[in-house]
């Protein structure tokens, strides 16, 4: 699961990066398999963007659901600005 969790955090990363064109902003820490992308506040709402980190939430979710031993999905939104 742990592979699988990551290939889809990898493509979404992927998918930021050549076909959104906005810079790497993956955190990733190998010990625990922590890994977050952070959007930029002017990125964040374009149809592209929200695209392609939805799709990759929905997946998580779904692996998380299905093997709930072994999947934790946390989502923890960027505050924004006012």
């Amino acid at each position: 699961m742990c592979a699988a969790a990551s290939a889809i955090l990898q493509a979404a990363e992927l998918g930021l990066s050549g076909y959104a064109e906005l810079p790497a902003s993956a955190t990733v820490r190998g010990t625990d398999g922590y890994m977050a992308i952070t959007i930029g506040q002017g990125d964040r709402d374009r149809e592209d963007v929200m695209a392609i980190l939805g799709t990759a939430e929905l997946a998580i979710a779904q692996l998380a659901a299905q093997f709930p031993a072994a999947v934790a999905c946390r989502l923890e939104r960027e505050p924004r600005d006012s």
